[in-house]
């Protein structure tokens, strides 16, 4: 009776520890620096600095944590494609009036250049990229696969709804301490709680 219990509780116990997730570090020494290249702000003197949105290196290093096996030419190439990007954007930012900088309002010989640079650093890990001047929407596929897209995945549309974590942990834990409950009286009206 009591090690039927105590096994009860055990299992419960044991369906409450939080079980952690290992992603795949399947990043090499080549795409590490890379992603570092991304993750540096530049800085545009007065103009404040630009950093690459942190969704856009997400998608970057959940590529690289695929199948894509980078080589340090390879690598060499896209950073030489980032760095070229970088000095179009300060020179640009440097012709514009005001205290802030706005890449979107680059002239369109510097937005195409950087473009161009963009397709040189694609072509480099066999990617392709595709770019929408109407909606300013900038695909890149691997083959027909979409690895990465700057357009909204969902439009938001009213209210938003957000599930804090403690409220997860409270409901799990609500749970399990009813099915415990329910395991007891069911368990006391089979009398296997009885010495």
């Amino acid at each position: 009776m009591k090690k039927f219990l105590a096994v009860l509780f055990a299992l419960a116990l044991v369906a409450m520890l939080p079980l952690t997730a290992f992603a795949a570090t399947g990043i090499n020494e080549n795409e590490k620096t890379v992603l570092a290249k991304l993750e540096t702000a530049v800085d545009l003197g007065s103009k404040g600095e630009y950093k690459v949105p942190q969704s856009y290196i997400n998608t970057a290093k959940n590529y690289f944590a695929g199948d894509c096996d980078m080589t340090e030419a390879e690598a060499a190439a896209i950073i030489s494609c980032i760095e070229e990007g970088i000095a179009i954007i300060k020179d640009e930012s440097a012709k514009v009036s005001g205290n802030k900088f706005d890449l979107k309002k680059l002239p369109t010989a510097a937005r195409e250049d950087i473009l161009d640079l963009g397709q040189q650093a694609c072509d480099q890990v066999d990617l392709k990229l595709e770019y929408n001047p109407t909606s300013g929407k900038v695909v890149i596929k691997d083959g027909n696969t979409p690895v990465f897209n700057n357009a909204a995945v969902i439009k938001t549309t009213g209210h938003a709804v957000t599930v804090d974590a403690t409220f997860v942990c409270v409901a799990v834990v609500v749970c399990l301490t009813l099915a415990t409950g329910v395991m007891f009286v069911v368990s006391k009206r089979n009398g296997l709680l009885e010495k």
